[in-house]
């Protein structure tokens, strides 16, 4: 390895074979010199103030129970209820650097997570797979399906008004090149007929390394290029979250961001609503300017045991999308220092009809790291 311009290089050999990609269908106040308080010990503040002042407003709706956050022209909006909204608090907003009005919408909460609770009842049940999430612009839960509309008609009826139907299609993403160990994200994963993407390293506090990739790529024991693929036999997080670990070799906390260069992973945390990010994949490459559009989005793969949570969609203005080979790959915000500070992996991916785009989805950091109780590796 040497440097260049700041960037860690690392010099790996071709592959000697051809691999073919094979999609697996399987409340304090922040200024501008703060650091946000995450929700999670396992996270790790972002250094951007603009960034760290959404993930903080996003992390005030959740305490106080708001409807969440959306982008608008002018700055950020906090939505909250007029049903029982009696514990919503605006402590700390004032203070964060970056615009924000807050909005009353009468959704109730109460509704919304019935509606939730009814939707992914729906797996398994339903002619394809299909996606959900409160729209908080929208002010509507959608509904994002292979499934046609009419599978969903009893709950657009029990649920007058609260539903917009997208039709659509899904896809996951399984399908750079030689990475040895200690192994780095963003690095091509492949072992037992699949290929995916490294997401990011994690370790616990005693000291033990994994690589992160998502959940859907390899099955417990797999024997892949970076080690073995591994889930708990009790408490394993997957398939409630698309998340496993690889383990037994050697993982560095570095991201590829070009084909032979990566840069230091210096925090990790959740992704914010209207922020920039960029991708590593396998098949896509390296790519940035993705705008988050929302949060805690839940996909329902109709071959997969149960619904996806804990995910993140995000768009591309140029109608850029993920692809096949890049699940598990991570989603990163870059900083002028060569830096990076991960948000997430790669799950899938959603053809919207009606608007003539494509919508990505992560994996978000938090739950998954709460959940393992690990945090991202920072050399």
């Amino acid at each position: 390895m040497d440097w260049t311009e700041g960037r860690l290089m690392r010099r790996s050999k071709s592959l000697a074979f051809a691999l073919i990609a094979t999609m697996v269908i399987a409340p304090n106040a922040i200024g501008a010199g703060d650091s946000v308080r995450p929700l999670s010990e396992y996270a790790i503040s972002p250094t951007d103030t603009t960034e760290a002042a959404i993930i903080k407003l996003q992390e005030l709706a959740q305490q106080s129970g708001g409807l969440g956050v959306y982008k608008e022209a002018s700055g950020w909006v906090l939505a909250k209820s007029s049903v029982g909204a009696e514990g919503f608090r605006t402590a700390g907003v004032a203070a964060l650097t970056i615009p924000v009005r807050v909005e009353t919408q009468t959704v109730s909460p109460v509704d919304l997570e019935s509606l939730g609770d009814a939707l992914e009842k729906l797996h398994g049940r339903v002619e394809g797979s299909f996606g959900f999430g409160f729209d908080v612009a929208l002010r509507k839960m959608v509904v994002q399906s292979e499934a046609p509309e009419s599978d969903f008609a009893a709950l657009e009826k029990a649920y007058p008004g609260l539903i917009s139907y997208r039709p659509g299609k899904w896809g996951e993403t399984a399908s750079w090149s030689n990475d040895g160990q200690p192994h780095w994200g963003g690095a091509w994963l492949q072992g037992g007929g699949w290929a995916c993407t490294s997401g990011y390293p994690i370790e616990d506090y005693s000291g033990h390394r994994y690589m992160l990739t998502a959940g859907h790529c390899f099955t417990n024991g797999t024997s892949t290029n970076m080690g073995t693929a591994v889930r708990p036999s009790t408490g394993d997080p997957w398939p409630y979250y698309d998340a496993e670990l690889i383990k037994s070799h050697t993982y560095a906390g570095y991201v590829y961001v070009t084909g032979t260069g990566g840069d230091r992973v210096k925090n990790a945390a959740n992704p914010g609503v209207g922020y920039h990010y960029c991708t590593t994949g396998r098949s896509s490459g390296f790519k940035c300017g993705w705008t988050i559009q929302n949060v805690n989005k839940t996909i329902c793969f109709n071959n997969q045991p149960s619904c996806f949570h804990g995910l993140a969609g995000f768009t591309k203005s140029d109608g850029s999308i993920i692809q096949e080979g890049d699940s598990g790959g991570p989603l990163y915000v870059t900083y002028s220092d060569y830096t990076v500070g991960v948000r997430g992996t790669i799950t899938g991916y959603f053809w919207d009809v009606l608007s003539f785009s494509y919508w990505s989805y992560a994996t978000m950091y938090q739950p998954v790291a709460d959940f393992y109780a690990m945090h991202a590796v920072i050399p």
